[in-house]
């Protein structure tokens, strides 16, 4: 097979090239019949989303804030547009705040007229719900199998990661006392914890160990041990610290983790996810990790604009393939993302992974009854 670039070239960026038709490793040699060239999976409808009294927008203007209140000011829409209350997300990117009572996808239209802007997007809410990947529905399902599968010792023969590359992951949170990760959780050190500060000017006060961008505070924990343990499998299986003759050893266990949590109680917003990506650019992840169900957001400009900003910056941002069982899912659309499908201890596609074209490449994930052992809050287990 013949990859669309390397993951050292991911890493470097050099120039993005255009997605060619992938075979995913012998993967789909198997269980694939014919190669669709286009996306089967029906996008996710927005128009059943309910939205903030926000909208997302971006401009090449050197002055957005400046330019917004003169828009406001000629077209008399200060009974529509919160000025004062509107600020910045990210370079050329606003968040503009809306008056009670309007209608944002009117006031969507209505500054897209004014040339201003390259998009104007509603803030949409996304139910957790939608997010969280279903899973066999098994106690054991996240044994350490896949270091043969897939040759770990020989690669630990080279490396076994490097603490300059944080790997962020976007979840429901983690266990950043559990023994087995608290050497390799990422460390804001240019912040004082616990001091109420904003030492490093970075937005967010006391970010030690990350960010909850649900509840807008420093606690990556997760709500509840029992039912939002994935952020910690992830953690596990990507970086439990290596060599430590405890527990379980992750893939790369010398590299960092970064806690930056999307999914919990309550739902997730596009400004949610924007600042989540913003905060991982920004904070120095070299790599994203979201196994979450990114299908809701395809049609969401607001977070394909985020995709973009992190494939632009450097980042390699990987992505499971789903877990339906479905055809062409959707998400693989994305040529900014790398998306994974999951085999077991056969290196056979699982009962419950998505499939088809666009997925770029398979890794063990585990199946009923023959789970892959990881780091769960407080111990192990699946």
């Amino acid at each position: 097979m013949t990859p669309v670039r390397s993951l050292k070239s991911w890493l470097r960026r050099p120039t993005k090239q255009p997605r060619r038709g992938l075979l995913v490793e012998r993967l789909e040699d198997r269980i694939t019949p014919t190669v669709s060239d286009k996306i089967l999976a029906q996008p996710f409808d927005l128009q059943t989303l309910p939205t903030t009294q926000d909208l997302i927008a971006r401009t090449e203007s050197a002055n957005p804030l400046s330019d917004l209140a003169n828009a406001v000011s000629h077209l008399g829409l200060s009974h529509v547009i919160d000025v004062p209350g509107s600020a910045m997300i990210s370079s050329g990117v606003l968040q503009i705040h809306l008056r009670d009572g309007v209608v944002p996808k009117n006031a969507a239209v209505t500054l897209m007229a004014t040339g201003l802007y390259s998009f104007v997007s509603p803030n949409y809410v996304y139910a957790a719900a939608d997010l969280r990947e279903a899973i066999p529905n098994d106690p054991q399902f996240a044994t350490q199998y896949p270091h043969g599968i897939i040759d770990s010792p020989r690669a630990w023969d080279t490396t076994v990661g490097t603490s300059s590359v944080v790997i962020a992951i976007l979840d429901d949170g983690l266990d950043i006392n559990h023994p087995d990760l608290l050497a390799n959780i990422w460390t804001n050190t240019y912040e004082i914890d616990g001091d109420g500060i904003d030492n490093d000017g970075n937005g967010f006060i006391d970010d030690k160990r990350g960010w909850d961008f649900l509840s807008n505070t420093n606690s990556v924990t997760p709500d509840d041990p029992l039912l939002d343990p994935h952020g910690t499998q992830i953690a596990g299986v990507l970086a439990a610290t290596i060599n430590n003759n405890l527990g379980i050893a992750g893939v790369a266990g010398g590299s960092r983790i970064m806690p930056i949590k999307v999914v919990g109680n309550g739902p997730t917003s596009s400004l949610t996810l924007m600042r989540a990506i913003n905060y991982a650019i920004d904070n120095g992840a070299r790599i994203i990790n979201s196994s979450i169900n990114i299908d809701p957001f395809l049609q969401d400009p607001s977070f394909r604009a985020a995709v973009a900003r992190a494939y632009d910056s450097g980042l390699l941002w990987i992505n499971s393939a789903g877990n339906l069982n479905l055809q062409d899912p959707a998400r693989a659309s994305l040529t900014d993302i790398l998306v994974v499908s999951a085999t077991d201890r056969s290196d056979a596609k699982t009962t419950y992974s998505n499939y088809g074209w666009g997925i770029d490449i398979s890794a063990p994930g585990g199946s009923s009854g023959d789970p892959i052992a990881t780091t769960i809050p407080g111990g192990y287990g699946s």
